[in-house]
């Protein structure tokens, strides 16, 4: 569940190409929106959701808010935050593909989740003989 090595450093690029797009997007977001209440409370919440995927905390949950929040704005959803054009659309997708993928892959072993959770080792203990064995 949280890979070391190569692998746990690919995830934690994922995770950093991921919580970039997240918090800059909410950032910009705060600084372009006029005092809309909805537009603040998407804005924080994808500014929230990639500062978690940057540190790896509560992955699962950030990935799928960051995904939706990329989708709410790739598909025009009544609460989006800005007209885009077509390359900005396909580049939400992207990021929500990517949000998705960490999701399915976790958050890898740089990460809070890991420390939180850590590792652990399954040890299944022998069957014990049966007494028609002996």
């Amino acid at each position: 569940m949280f890979p070391d090595g190569r692998a746990g450093l690919g995830l934690l690029l994922l995770r950093v190409a991921a919580a970039t797009g997240l918090a800059w997007y909410g950032y910009m977001q705060f600084l372009q929106r006029g005092p809309a209440v909805m537009s603040l409370l998407l804005a924080a919440i994808a500014f929230a959701s990639g500062f978690a995927l940057l540190f790896g905390y509560l992955t699962p949950i950030a990935a799928i808010v960051g995904a939706v929040a990329n989708l709410a704005e790739a598909f025009g959803w009544p609460f989006a935050f800005r007209p885009f054009l077509w390359e900005a659309k396909l580049s939400s997708v992207f990021a929500a593909i990517i949000a998705i993928a960490l999701l399915c892959l976790g958050p890898g072993a740089f990460s809070f989740d890991a420390r939180r959770h850590g590792h652990r080792e399954i040890i299944i203990p022998q069957k014990p003989r049966e007494l028609s064995d002996r």
